[in-house]
């Protein structure tokens, strides 16, 4: 999977980078190693087919903003902090 997701055009011959889901082992990578990596997300995609297999469902991809969606505040938080870290002041309005 890890050589799949570093490939630059993809698993196969003929496929485009928007055929493919988004790798989710390269920013495991930097914080659990390589090994470790492929292991979690291996673990996370046999989690899935399991509960669609038990419960007759099929994949839906929630996007990859998922999370941002689901937790606004978490996100922001985060992105503020980023911001700081690179010397910005940050002052936050709601858009009109």
């Amino acid at each position: 999977m890890a050589q799949a997701c570093a490939r630059p055009g993809g698993v196969g011959r003929g496929t485009t980078q928007k055929q493919l889901p988004a790798c989710p082992v390269r920013p495991l990578k930097t914080r659990r190693g390589a090994k470790n990596a492929v292991v979690t997300v291996a673990a996370s995609i046999l989690t899935a087919a399991y509960h669609m297999l038990q419960d007759g469902t099929t994949y839906q991809d929630l996007g990859s903003s998922h999370f941002e969606r689901i937790d606004r505040g978490r996100a922001t938080r985060r992105l503020v902090g980023r911001l700081q870290a690179l010397g910005y002041d940050v002052e936050l309005r709601e858009a009109a």
